[in-house]
């Protein structure tokens, strides 16, 4: 998906996802598992990072991934980076705020989790709020 003239409302307001000139089948009916793709594809500040650094990547969180996007844009009336790579400055900003949330999350809850395990999530995207009403429009 690469922008939000690809999504589409049904009747009660649950998005649908209409870009089928890059469509991929991911999963055929009778597969347990999904397929990975592989390579680039859309506009890039719609492409989920992982898409960027992985050799193959599992394509229905990068949908996810845009959709947020789009919605970013929709309410901010601008993307919030060129791509989602450190070497843009926005996402690097972005980054590195949610590495912030995150350790501040770890302090404020130590028995959240077991030592070993990923980090727990860190309450939420609002904890981000500052950071990305800081980002300029671009």
């Amino acid at each position: 998906m690469s922008n939000f003239q690809n999504l589409l409302l049904d009747a009660t307001g649950r998005v649908k996802l209409a870009d089928f000139g890059v469509s991929e089948v991911f999963r055929m009916a009778w597969e347990a598992e999904p397929h990975r793709s592989r390579g680039l594809c859309g506009s890039e500040p719609y492409i989920a990072p992982e898409a960027f650094v992985e050799p193959s990547y599992d394509a229905r969180g990068l949908d996810i991934w845009a959709t947020g996007i789009i919605f970013y844009a929709l309410v901010y009336q601008g993307i919030p980076w060129r791509h989602a790579m450190a070497d843009d400055p926005n996402y690097a900003t972005y980054l590195a705020a949610r590495q912030s949330a995150e350790d501040q999350y770890a302090r404020d809850h130590p028995d959240a989790a077991p030592p070993g395990t990923p980090p727990a999530p860190y309450g939420g995207y609002e904890a981000l709020r500052p950071a990305v009403l800081r980002l300029p429009r671009t």
